[in-house]
């Protein structure tokens, strides 16, 4: 048998005979009836926002307002845009952003009152450092006050005698001291130190 061949064919076959197709008692009354759900899929936004009407606004004078907003909207409505619909969105934005607001107000709380108790703990740490210096000084001083009452004595510096030669610092003090008790001796009876 040739495809192009200009002789009739002696067995007209239909290839749509041995195919069962189905009748209408094989499908479901379900399939025809319309359902008023959506169709299970992505759920579709609106063309038009709050967010696009946000910039709208921006771009808009803000003199004449109730001029401006009668002209967006019925540019809007020309559009086929349902203001309520975008008014709803705002409500939602709104609703959305205050518990936004509300719950950075109360993570702000939390971290003043670390911050508080860190400066608490910050304080105290000071006090004790002063305190802590305030010991080490007076330990320091008190060891530098030991050293040298333990020290051996040490010889005084050589000075100069009136006579013209070196001697010991403590000899030339000795030789111009004046004993106690030797000017009790020579002091005047009626003389009385005041």
């Amino acid at each position: 048998m040739k495809l192009f061949s200009r002789e009739p064919r002696d067995e007209a076959v239909d290839d749509f005979d041995t195919i069962d197709l189905p009748t209408k008692d094989d499908l479901n009354d379900d399939f025809f009836v319309e359902s008023n759900e959506p169709s299970i899929g992505p759920k579709v936004e609106p063309q038009y926002g709050i967010e696009d009407a946000i910039k709208l606004m921006r771009t808009l004078p803000k003199e004449s307002s109730e001029l401006v907003v009668t002209v967006v909207n019925k540019t809007l409505r020309s559009m086929n845009v349902a203001v309520e619909d975008i008014i709803k969105g705002a409500e939602e934005k709104e609703k959305s952003l205050r518990e936004q607001n509300k719950d950075l107000e109360q993570e702000v709380k939390e971290l003043q009152a670390r911050i508080a108790d860190r400066n608490k703990q910050m304080g105290a740490m000071m006090a004790d450092l002063r305190e802590t210096m305030e010991v080490k000084k007076r330990l320091k001083l008190s060891l530098d006050i030991e050293a040298k009452l333990n020290r051996p004595a040490a010889r005084p510096p050589l000075v100069e005698s009136a006579n013209g030669g070196e001697g010991d610092a403590t000899a030339a003090h000795d030789a111009t001291a004046v004993d106690a008790n030797t000017l009790e001796g020579d002091a005047d009876p009626n003389f009385r130190d005041t």
